[in-house]
């Protein structure tokens, strides 16, 4: 999956807020790009875990 970038966590220990620069969606077992979304903010108070997926 290709994106532009720009994604980041927070580097503060007592702030790590989440911005993560594109928008996916699962269909079809594969994940795709949303198009025309300005990303996603989540604030550190949000946040319990943090799974990573693997495409297959």
């Amino acid at each position: 999956m290709e994106g532009n970038g720009g994604s980041f966590v927070a580097t503060d220990p007592k702030n790590r807020d989440i911005y993560i620069s594109q928008t996916v969606v699962a269909m079809d077992g594969r994940f795709q790009l949303v198009e025309n979304t300005g990303g996603v903010y989540i604030p550190a108070s949000e946040v319990l875990t943090i799974e990573f997926i693997r495409e297959k």
